[in-house]
């Protein structure tokens, strides 16, 4: 059973928010806003990827002068 009530739709006895009365505008992020995000999220990940290259460089500059030491080259 369904009933409608405004921004309530009422399912089985319990009531149910509609998303359509979910929106503020004051809080809702504009296209370009979502651009900003997307540019700041793509910078982000490049600069994480930038990191996990020196660390993996480093790793491996350190693996090859464990072996110079050791005697395996």
């Amino acid at each position: 059973m369904t009933k409608e009530d405004g921004d309530i739709t009422y399912v089985n006895g319990r009531a149910y928010l509609r998303e359509t009365a979910r929106h503020d505008p004051d809080n809702t992020i504009t296209p370009d806003e979502q651009k900003v995000l997307r540019q700041s999220q793509l910078a982000e990940a490049k600069d994480r990827q930038a990191r996990k290259e020196a660390i993996l460089a480093g790793v491996l500059r350190l693996g090859e002068a464990l072996r110079v030491l050791k005697g395996e080259t």
